[in-house]
């Protein structure tokens, strides 16, 4: 196991320096339990996941210390390098933009497009990066009819996808907004 350990803690740290991390550093730590408690389904040790982002910081406890876009990302590290063995079809991102500035929105966009090359990946987001990254798009609204609340799913052309990128990269679709959001989509390769 330990062996597979230090495989896995190289891996996700690559992971974490490709997601503009470049200074952290992943642990799996192994712990030996007290005689009384020795024994368990998962055997004789506690294991834990350990983190620093920066450089200088001591390596803690992963769920002491990560902040939402450090949790996003590392998340997003781990599920990218375990789908390479589980060989899982379809994966789930909701809103792994959340607390992530521009440029790791970026590389983490960049991420999920070479994810999907393997993997059918469904990602909710409000970050124009990710959303020009996709293959397809969709757009979720609420209406309120009637005083019922329905969510109405419309799936985007490619006119649709530009305007719905504009939207996010500046609250609106003014033709520079649009030009931006068509050069966004098309440095994707779509």
């Amino acid at each position: 196991g330990r062996e597979y350990a230090k495989k896995l803690e190289k891996a996700i740290t690559k992971e974490l320096s490709d997601l503009e991390m470049p200074d952290a550093i992943f642990e799996v730590s192994f712990v030996r339990r007290e005689k009384a408690k020795f024994f368990s389904m998962s055997g004789i040790d506690d294991i834990s996941f350990r983190f620093s982002a920066n450089p200088g910081q001591q390596v803690r406890a992963l769920s002491a210390i990560v902040s939402g876009g450090e949790a996003s990302r590392i998340m997003l590290a781990v599920k990218n390098v375990l789908s390479r063995v589980d060989l899982i079809p379809t994966l789930i991102f909701d809103e792994i933009d959340t607390g992530v500035p521009g440029k790791a929105s970026l590389a983490i966009a960049n991420k999920l497009k070479a994810i999907a090359s393997a993997h059918q990946v469904l990602c909710v987001t409000h970050t124009a990066q990710i959303a020009a990254a996709s293959d397809k798009g969709f757009v979720l609204t609420k209406k309120v009819s009637n005083g019922n609340t329905e969510t109405v799913c419309t799936v985007l052309d490619g006119e649709g996808k530009t305007k719905e990128v504009s939207r996010l990269l500046s609250g609106s679709d003014t033709e520079s907004s649009l030009r931006l959001a068509g050069d966004l989509i098309k440095s994707f390769g779509d």
